[in-house]
C-alpha cells in the first residue's frame, strides 16, 4: 500500500551541488508538504521537523533527508511502500574505518541477559556496534529490510502513529545520558520507539554514499580494513 510522505530536510547556510541536484532530481509526488529548515542544531532541527510533521501535515510517513548524501530519483517511491515503523538506509560513517550507521548488540551478549530485553530498547547491560563485515555481508546479500537496534538519520522514514502515539512530556529527538552512556539524538530516538513498541529497520536495498571530501560508501568500508589488515599483517575479513 502506497502511503501519503512529507519531507525535512535539516540543512546549514548552505549546501553541496550533488546534494542540491540529487534533492532536484526526486521524483516527489505533487502536494507532498517539504521542510527545509536551517540551523546548525541537529537535534534541534530533527525535534523542529518532527513536530511540524506532527502538528502541521496529514502525511503518514516523515521522511528525513540530510544533507551529506545523495539519493537516488526513486528513492520516495520506495519509502511509500514502507509499513513497518522506523527505517533507515544503508551508509557509511566518515571517519575511520567507515563503519556502516546501523548499530547491533555486539556479540555475546552477557548470559543472564535475554535478548528480547534487548530487542525492546533494554541496552543497560550490553553494548552496541556496527554491523560487521561477516553480518553487513549477510544482509546486503538480501536487499530488503532488517531488524537493527538504531540507525542513523542522514535517510529516516518515520510512521505516523510512531509520534502520535510518543509520550507528550518527552521530546522525539535530543541528545541523551541513560545507562551512564552518551547517546545521539538518533540513536536515543530508535532507543526509545524500541521501548515504546516500534521496530526499528536498515533497508539495505537503499545504499546512499556519505559525502564528504570524498564520497564514502561499501567500497570505502572494504578498502580501508583490507589495508589496515595488509598492515597488521593479519588476513583481511
Amino acid at each position: 500500500m502506497t502511503r501519503s510522505i512529507a519531507l525535512g530536510f535539516p540543512v546549514w547556510q548552505s549546501v553541496a551541488s550533488p546534494y542540491y541536484a540529487s534533492v532536484m532530481g526526486l521524483e516527489i509526488p505533487p502536494g507532498t508538504p517539504v521542510n527545509v529548515l536551517e540551523g546548525n542544531l541537529v537535534a534541534e532541527q530533527h525535534e523542529r521537523i518532527a513536530r511540524w510533521f506532527v502538528e502541521e501535515t496529514h502525511a503518514e510517513v516523515l521522511v528525513v533527508l540530510e544533507q551529506d548524501h545523495r539519493f537516488p530519483a526513486n528513492l520516495l517511491g520506495r519509502i511509500a511502500e514502507y509499513e513497518d515503523p522506523v527505517v533507515g538506509a544503508l551508509y557509511y560513517s566518515r571517519r575511520e574505518p567507515y563503519f556502516p550507521v546501523a548499530l547491533v548488540p555486539r556479540p555475546p551478549l552477557p548470559s543472564h541477559v535475554d535478548s528480547e530485553r534487548v530487542w525492546a530498547g533494554d541496552w543497560s547491560e550490553i553494548e552496541l556496534t556496527p554491523l560487521w563485515p561477516s553480518l553487513e555481508d549477510e544482509l546486503r546479500a538480501e536487499p530488503g529490510l532488517h531488524s537493527v537496534c538504531a540507525v542513523g538519520m542522514g535517510c529516516m522514514a518515520i510512521q505516523r502513529e510512531v509520534l502520535e502515539l510518543w509520550p507528550k512530556s518527552e521530546p522525539y529527538f535530543a541528545d541523551h545520558y541513560e545507562f551512564g552512556k552518551y547517546w545521539t539524538d538518533d540513536v536515543w530516538f530508535c532507543c526509545r520507539a524500541l521501548q515504546l513498541g516500534h521496530g526499528v529497520y536498515l533497508d539495505t536495498g537503499v545504499e546512499l554514499p556519505h559525502m564528504g571530501l570524498r564520497d564514502v560508501d561499501h567500497r570505502t568500508h572494504r578498502s580501508h580494513l583490507e589495508r589496515r589488515a595488509m598492515e597488521l599483517g593479519v588476513p583481511a575479513v
